[in-house]
């Protein structure tokens, strides 16, 4: 029976047209099997297979993100996601309790005794609250700038494995949460290898040409920070009209007689 299906031109094009569909072909050799059954988390599960794929995302991310099928459902990409976001907020939430617990005893603040404790309750109370939230703004971020990323990789002319694709790049670039656990540089490194994890996977995810993947992804953070400094502008310049007679005549109040 398998001699029969292996010579078989039917079975060869069904084969071929499933390939086609998966971005794979039947000369993939030994990669075949893994990427028809997916990256090792979408076909088993589990503690075991959650640690050993941010190990691979870690250490062998173009590898794990071959073997992702861009076709298939996001559950198990977004469970992942949230179990990577839920260890870096709670990470952060411990850090940010403990630091600020050692500020308000040993007062070491460098804005002390400006920065009392009242500030540093405050202050550890609003990031707690947000690292709290972490895991359901980040998933929602997942699909708002999925969505954002997927239009410009369209106009670059990449994205071709579709929305689904890009928003599964987006849930395994989480892994680098999980350094979020390292205290003070932990959330800096964790967060840039989140960015250069997630165009790895854009590029191995739709198959496309590195530098289009990167335009696609700095293009919107650029655009964002030129508006952000627009609005700095824009803000400074009414404040400065409003207040800038009130200015003068303090200076001239200020100034010594001379």
């Amino acid at each position: 029976i398998i001699a029969s299906r292996e010579a078989s031109p039917i079975a060869a094009g069904e084969n071929d047209a499933d390939g086609d569909e998966r971005g794979i072909s039947l000369g993939d050799g030994p990669a075949l099997t893994n990427r028809l059954m997916g990256n090792i988390w979408e076909s088993s599960g589990g503690v075991g297979s959650y640690a050993e794929s941010v190990r691979r995302l870690m250490m062998e991310p173009a590898a794990f993100f071959d073997e992702t099928d861009p076709s298939d459902t996001l559950a198990r990409p977004l469970i992942f996601a949230a179990i990577s976001c839920s260890i870096g907020a709670a990470a952060n939430v411990f850090w940010t309790v403990v630091l600020g617990a050692i500020q308000i005893m040993t007062q070491t603040s460098f804005m002390a005794p400006v920065y009392s404790q009242e500030a540093v309750m405050g202050e550890t109370t609003f990031y707690s609250l947000f690292w709290l939230t972490y895991p359901v703004h980040g998933i929602a971020g997942l699909f708002v700038g999925g969505a954002i990323t997927q239009l410009f990789l369209l106009l670059f002319s990449a994205g071709g494995r579709g929305y689904i694709g890009t928003v599964k790049a987006g849930c395994y670039a989480t892994a680098p949460a999980l350094l979020f656990l390292i205290p003070c540089c932990g959330n800096v490194v964790g967060g840039i290898w989140m960015f250069v994890l997630q165009i790895i996977g854009l590029i191995h995810i739709h198959k496309s040409p590195p530098g289009a993947v990167i335009a696609a992804v700095l293009l919107p953070t650029f655009l964002c920070c030129c508006c952000i400094v627009m609005a700095f502008l824009a803000f400074g310049a009414t404040l400065a009209a409003m207040m800038g007679p009130q200015f003068v005549e303090i200076l001239r109040q200020v100034q010594p007689p001379g």
